[in-house]
């Protein structure tokens, strides 16, 4: 499948009113016992790093590639004769109204706190496409503690199968929907070619961790664990990268740009700008110390005006030192 890398889907379906909002996220929190008030309840993965290798050689693993998508949990219900709630991962609600998830034993009643794990995208075709990678509940049973195949199953013939027969039927409801649905592809960690955006390995037989899965791997290529620094001018061709500390930004780092993004800097100065940057071990710097190794800069971030905060940046900078060196190619691990 196609997906274009220059976009990111804009908002769906209706804003869900806040004071519903906390009831509905503490419904689904409860379905899927986790413990904390504040956070995604969704399952989050741990970095690659090359001690997991050994885990992959002792267990089987899916693999899906890593798209540049908008992640949502998608909870079906009844309410108002057929409502799809949509949480993202900064636990906003968005509803897609008059959607009818029918079931499979009898597809005149409608599914009701049935709950899956996705993400929109948009394909080269400019439309957009909730690709489903996992089923946590079904009609208000948590299913969360069967193996991961078991879970993909019941996905396929329980929600898949019915929805795809009722859209063919309701082409009414097909054509409201601002989105088409689908399970996201995957392979057995030995039958897939490494993605671009990187990889996500995921145990066949482990349940489903509505928290942080050490078994549920994130793997990406050096130049795709970025940080977002803002831009401060030092001198010559040497800037500072600032991070945020919760209450100011503050130095991390200093930033050596080549010749080109000199004179372009020059014309149009950064300074207070957020932008995005990946490490190069093998860039010459110019800073106090000198020597190899430096961020190198990737785009500007224009939705932003506050740089990544230090915790997260720190976790970038673990990722990046623990991360499987270039001589043991990814390619040869599936």
């Amino acid at each position: 499948m196609a997906y274009s890398l220059n976009q990111r889907p804009d908002k769906i379906g209706v804003r869900l009113d806040d004071k519903y909002a906390n009831s509905l996220s503490l419904r689904i929190k409860e379905l899927l016992r986790y413990k904390h008030e504040e956070g995604f309840p969704g399952s989050q993965p741990v970095h690659f790093e090359s001690g997991h290798v050994e885990l992959l050689e002792k267990e089987n693993y899916y693999v899906r590639d890593k798209s540049d998508g908008k992640r949502y949990i998608m909870f079906f219900t009844t309410v108002d004769g057929g409502t799809a709630f949509m949480m993202d991962e900064s636990c906003q609600f968005r509803t897609l109204a008059g959607f009818k998830l029918p079931l499979r034993s009898n597809p005149n009643q409608m599914h009701n706190e049935t709950m899956v794990d996705g993400e929109v995208i948009i394909d080269t075709d400019n439309n957009k496409r909730y690709l489903i990678f996992d089923l946590m509940v079904l009609n208000g049973i948590t299913l969360i503690e069967r193996p991961y195949n078991k879970r993909l199953g019941m996905l396929k013939a329980d929600v898949l199968e019915p929805l795809n027969a009722e859209l063919e039927k309701n082409m009414g409801m097909k054509t409201k929907l601002p989105l088409t649905f689908a399970i996201k592809p995957m392979e057995l960690s030995y039958g897939l070619k490494c993605g671009n955006d990187g990889l996500v390995f995921v145990p066949v037989n482990h349940p489903y961790e509505s928290t942080t899965c050490k078994k549920l791997l994130l793997w990406k290529p050096i130049t795709k664990l970025t940080v977002d620094f803002m831009i401060k001018y030092y001198k010559e061709e040497i800037y500072e990268l600032l991070i945020f500390d919760g209450r100011d930004h503050k130095l991390y780092d200093y930033l050596t740009i080549d010749s080109g993004l000199a004179f372009q800097w020059k014309r149009n100065s950064p300074d207070g700008s957020i932008g995005t940057f990946w490490y190069d071990k093998r860039w010459k710097t110019r800073s106090h110390d000198g020597g190899y190794g430096g961020w190198r800069f990737l785009r500007f971030v224009r939705d932003k005006n506050k740089a990544d905060r230090e915790k997260d940046v720190d976790r970038v900078w673990k990722c990046i030192q623990t991360a499987v060196p270039p001589e043991m190619k990814i390619e040869n691990l599936l």
